[in-house]
């Protein structure tokens, strides 16, 4: 029997290292569930930014400070914080599918599913 699981926890939202460690505690709670594959939410590190679709044309301005906070959030992939996340996979024997918000070679960020 292969076991699937939907991690339905929300992160510590805009905090990497918070939403890191949250992610790390959940796989490693379900290895222990012998889940064979574990789904987080879209975006989960660090955040879905659904804010982005709610600022009329033209007011812009006013996402600048929520998107810097973002972008200081956002990872590299690879980086240190992926390497965690796999760590712990690893660790528990539990796969996943894990999404992230990426900082790109240019800068900016863009939404990544860690294989």
């Amino acid at each position: 029997m292969f076991k699937i699981a939907a991690a339905q926890f929300a992160p510590v939202y805009l905090n990497k290292e918070a939403t890191v460690e949250k992610a790390c505690s959940i796989i490693a709670d379900a290895g222990k569930l012998d889940i064979d594959l574990l789904v987080f939410p879209e975006a989960f590190l660090p955040g879905y930014p659904a804010w982005v679709w709610h600022m009329p044309a033209g007011k812009t301005k006013d996402l600048r400070p929520p998107f810097a906070q973002l972008l200081a959030n956002s990872v590299t992939v690879p980086g240190p914080e992926i390497r965690r996340v796999q760590e712990a996979a690893a660790a528990a024997d539990v796969g996943l599918a894990f999404s992230v918000n990426e900082i790109n070679g240019s800068g900016s960020v863009r939404p990544y599913t860690i294989p």
